[in-house]
């Protein structure tokens, strides 16, 4: 495999059955809060406990992620001594979100009819509003593409390689994949259309999403990381002199990043082969978008919607947290996950390492040496 010439460009390790060899060793919990660096090497088709020192091995690289990174990764990894707050840099257009929902407020005089009335309107509006917030985000696209102008002076400057442009661009293709078929569902349902999405709340695009609704997204997320991690450190405890299994590890990992269906959850596992592939490649995004945010200023630098959707991308609680405390763990990650100091490879095994970990047992910093024992999950 032949590796970049810059040492500091982006490349991620590959969480796939085949290349199971450079799966990241992870540093075991106990190891971590004791200061010492146990790390778990691949053998067979499980993992195992080992006291050397990390080896960082080049690893076959998975196809595209979500988005066409190819220009992030031909970009050195490398932050300003002092970087600049940039808010326009760090965080993408508010049409990327969606809008604000105005739902009447009903007064002693109004009938049950006109009320009910009112709110469907609303409803409709809002919808509307974020259909059209994805055809501003296809031309904001389109503006920035390179070797072309802006066509309209209501176009912002170039945005190329920064957070906001990769995340407008992520955004933008989550959501265009969801426009024909909810376009139709609200074609037909119209004013039912509310109730529709609750039911199936991921089918509407990012900018169409009512708060209840994303509520109740994230309120399911956080239920089943909880519940994946509940599962995996009890198998972990249930016979400390036993191997990990690689797909227990990145089963988990993928479930808390979110990056499978919930339709696994029903069958009792998820392939290894695809659970490692998908965490990879959202490893390898996240290993991204935090180079870019503090190439941007860091965590002072996002709105507070950013904040808590940074937080969400990151497998890391939200619900029922104030944006001070959300700011904070934000802050940590990317301190134990700087990947322009660390390196891609070591900031993604790190990533991992703190998926697999409660919040509260985050260390402070790293260790560097010394031999580790079995974690306590």
């Amino acid at each position: 495999m032949r590796r970049s010439a810059h040492p500091r460009v982006l490349r991620a390790p590959a969480l796939t059955t085949r290349s199971y060899a450079h799966l990241p060793r992870i540093p075991t919990i106990a190891a971590l809060q004791s200061c010492q660096p146990s790390l778990l090497r691949h053998h067979g088709r499980q993992l195992h406990l080992s006291a050397s020192a990390p080896r960082f091995a080049p690893a076959p690289q998975p196809g595209l992620s979500e988005v066409d990174t190819a220009a992030y990764h031909d970009r050195p990894l490398q932050t300003p001594t002092a970087p600049l707050l940039s808010p326009a840099a760090a965080n993408p257009p508010a049409t990327t979100r969606p809008p604000p929902l105005e739902l009447p407020t009903r007064k002693p005089d109004t009938s049950t009819f006109s009320h009910l009335l009112a709110t469907a309107k609303a409803y409709v509006a809002f919808y509307k509003t974020g259909l059209k917030n994805i055809y501003t985000n296809t031309r904001l696209l389109w503006a920035i593409k390179p070797g072309r102008r802006p066509h309209s002076s209501t176009i912002p400057p170039v945005l190329a390689l920064t957070r906001a442009h990769l995340l407008l661009q992520t955004r933008w293709r989550h959501d265009a994949r969801r426009v024909p078929l909810f376009a139709l569902m609200l074609l037909i349902c119209g004013e039912f259309t509310p109730f529709v999405v609750l039911a199936v709340p991921r089918i509407a695009p990012l900018t169409c999403r009512i708060p209840a609704q994303v509520d109740r997204i994230r309120k399911d997320a956080e239920a089943r990381r909880h519940r994946s991690a509940e599962a995996f450190r009890g198998r972990a405890d249930l016979d400390p002199s036993k191997e990990i299994p690689y797909n227990l590890v990145v089963g988990h990992l993928a479930r808390s990043l979110g990056v499978v269906s919930s339709l696994w959850d029903r069958i009792g596992w998820v392939p290894g082969s695809i659970a490692g592939r998908n965490s990879a490649r959202r490893l390898r995004f996240l290993a991204i978008d935090d180079s870019l945010l503090a190439q941007a200023g860091g965590v002072p630098a996002l709105e507070s919607e950013e904040v808590t959707l940074a937080c969400v991308d990151r497998g890391i609680d939200t619900l029922g947290r104030k944006d001070g405390e959300l700011r904070d763990v934000l802050a940590r990650w990317m301190v134990l996950t700087d990947a322009n100091a660390l390196g891609p490879e070591e900031s993604t095994r790190r990533m991992a390492v703190l998926l697999m970990q409660r919040e509260q047992d985050w260390p402070e910093h790293w260790p560097e040496d010394g031999a580790g024992e079995r974690p306590r999950l």
